[in-house]
């Protein structure tokens, strides 16, 4: 809640709060059957990261892409925890498309790439589930 009433103060710091705490704590509300919370935080992310929303209009350009790849990583494994495989695809894909972008970047840590890997992992898990 606090991170929340500061996005629309601070877009940078707040939004990376937000987003770090979807990614943790969402899978874990959907896998607890906190279906409706965990949905609130996977909507919440997925807006931060959508480029073309009014959050990323507040970032340095160089860093949207960053967001971006965070949002959607952390959006499409809460939908995957909440079984719903479309939209966790979409947001793994968006994801990987912005992580592919942003992998040369100077602010590009290990951190990135386990969460980068992270996300193809559930990924490729989800691409094989519809080939069954």
């Amino acid at each position: 809640a606090v991170a929340e009433s500061n996005l629309r103060a601070d877009g940078r710091t707040s939004a990376s709060i937000v987003i770090a705490i979807a990614q943790e704590l969402g899978p874990v509300l959907a896998r607890t059957g906190l279906r409706e919370e965990a949905g609130q935080l996977a909507r919440r992310a997925w807006e931060i990261a959508d480029p073309q929303r009014k959050y990323a209009a507040r970032r340095r350009p160089n860093l949207i892409d960053g967001y971006t790849a965070r949002g959607y990583t952390a959006a499409g494994l809460i939908y995957a925890a909440l079984g719903e495989t479309a939209r966790a695809t979409d947001a793994l894909k968006n994801a990987e498309a912005a992580w592919n972008r942003v992998a040369s970047a100077p602010f590009y840590t290990r951190e990135h790439r386990a969460l980068r890997e992270h996300a193809r992992v559930a990924l490729a898990g989800l691409q094989g589930q519809k080939g069954k």
